[in-house]
């Protein structure tokens, strides 16, 4: 148990918590953000955003186009060198037979 505000007490994990409301008649919260009422109601938890599905999608989904136009730029630089490659054979001045 840490601090209280308002007669919510912030406490170390959910065993403590779950505890202290039902002894001491405080809410209480804890770190992870598990409420725990002085009624016996338990809610909340909480919700790492760092997780969401639709975020991971929209990144694979952008990734995924950063890494079809960087294999077009590829392709293009390839072409370039062959073509480079093909006019330094053409105009060497020791052409081989």
């Amino acid at each position: 148990m840490d601090h209280v505000f308002a007669r919510t007490l912030l406490c170390d994990n959910l065993k403590l918590a779950t505890q202290t409301a039902s002894t001491h008649g405080l809410d209480c919260i804890t770190y992870g953000g598990d409420q725990v009422s002085k009624k016996g109601g338990m809610t909340g938890g909480f919700y790492d955003k760092r997780c969401s599905k639709l975020k991971f999608m929209k990144l694979i989904r952008q990734n995924t186009l950063s890494i079809t136009a960087k294999e077009i730029e590829l392709q293009n630089v390839r072409s370039q060198l062959d073509n480079i490659l093909y006019l330094c054979i053409y105009f060497s001045p020791l052409k081989l037979i």
